[in-house]
């Protein structure tokens, strides 16, 4: 065969294989991006049930397992593996996305606009702090979200821990797919918050 015949064969076969990486790459899944919200689904949260007037507060520092901090959303395929969604992912770090919704939910329980994120600082010198070290926060095989949290507040500006709790959550997820399992987990966190702004509010007796 002479070099004349051969590139048109050429020609042809990238022309072929061109075609088909454009196929796959028109078929590819669109990724989706999910964010947490403060008041989820319309609702409307309801403050406690005295104004608060304590120290200022800040959240923070909040750490996750490595597991989950990334951006990919994070179920359970058994208690021991884990399934990382390529093509549902946070839209901002999960660890943020948490702070700001404990911040604002928190400001709106108590009634209060002296709450700060760590390490950012409040206009006062005392303030109480939340440490948070979440354990588990992902979509087990039972069709369960889990939340599972240990906290602390201190006092004195971070001197003195005043209280010091491991609370678990669950709640049962709708349906498999990654609107209700987000859903669930902002539940959760809800959950979460009104216990964590019930402590700060007692703190005041």
């Amino acid at each position: 065969m002479s070099n004349k015949e051969t590139i048109p064969i050429i020609v042809v076969i990238l022309c072929v294989g061109i075609a088909i990486l454009s196929g796959c790459a028109s078929t590819t899944q669109p990724s989706k991006f999910y964010v947490l919200s403060p008041s989820p689904q319309s609702e409307v949260p309801k403050k406690t049930t005295k104004s608060y007037t304590g120290m200022p507060i800040i959240i923070g520092p909040i750490t996750l397992p490595a597991y989950l901090n990334r951006s990919q959303i994070v179920t359970r395929t058994t208690e021991n593996e884990l399934n990382l969604a390529e093509y549902h992912r946070w839209a901002e770090p999960i660890k943020e996305n948490i702070a700001r919704v404990l911040m604002e939910r928190l400001s709106i329980l108590l009634d209060t606009n002296q709450i700060a994120i760590y390490p950012r600082r409040t206009s006062s010198r005392s303030a109480y702090q939340i440490t948070i070290d979440v354990t588990r926060f992902d979509a087990g095989p039972d069709n369960h979200v889990y939340l599972n949290v240990f906290w602390t507040i201190y006092g004195e500006n971070g001197r003195e821990a005043l209280t010091i709790k491991k609370s678990n959550f669950s709640i049962q997820v709708e349906s498999k797919d990654y609107s209700s399992i987000v859903a669930a987990q902002n539940r959760v966190l809800i959950e979460f918050c009104s216990e964590l702004a019930a402590s700060l509010s007692n703190m005041q007796e």
